[in-house]
This record gives C-alpha cells, structure tokens and sequence, in this order.
C-alpha cells in the first residue's frame, strides 16, 4: 500500500473519531478528501482547542505528509503537547521520535 493510501485511511479513521455529531467544515471536508495542508489546519485548530486526539494526528500529518514537507520536529512538540496533557497515543508517538531520533534533540 502506498504511503498516500496508508496517510488518507489513518487520516480517516481519525476524522471518524474525533469529530461526530455536526456538520463539517470546508477544511475538515478538504483534509478527507486527502489535502494534507487541509489536515494540518483542522487538526492544529482541534490541538489549539484542547482535542489532543487532535493533537496526535497534527503530529502524524506532519510525520506522514508526502505532498508537503515533513516536519518531524512540529510532530514531536505536537506528541509532546499530547502526551503531557495525558493523552497515551501522544506519548507512544513521542517515545517512536525520540527512539528514531527524529525531531527531538
């Protein structure tokens, strides 16, 4: 399965797990249809708001991007951001950074 695939089902069933019971907004829509600059506003918005699901897939979108950058250091602080507010998948993808090196000092 190519990394594109792989980026739009995580991105996904995130989307189906963060965000049910309302309607949706241009970008939230934008991000399924698989714009990952899309992904990185919504989801940064939900981090900002205190979702830190939203948080871990902020990270993810920018560890996985392939149309844009990746920026494994905004992945990190955005793991991070999770995993000190309690959030287990940010301190799992924090501890796969520091183990690949990657974004972390």
């Amino acid at each position: 399965m190519s990394r594109i695939m792989q980026f739009l089902g995580a991105m996904i069933l995130i989307l189906g797990g963060i965000q049910q019971g309302y309607a949706k907004s241009k970008i939230e829509a934008a991000c399924e249809k698989g714009d990952e600059k899309a992904c990185i506003l919504f989801f940064g918005k939900l981090c900002k708001e205190g979702d830190y699901s939203g948080c871990v897939a902020l990270g993810r979108s920018y560890s996985l991007a392939s149309s844009i950058p990746k920026d494994h250091h905004k992945a990190a602080v955005a793991f991070k951001g999770a995993c000190q507010a309690g959030n287990l998948d940010g301190c799992r993808w924090l501890g796969v950074a520091y183990d690949r090196g990657r974004g972390v000092p």
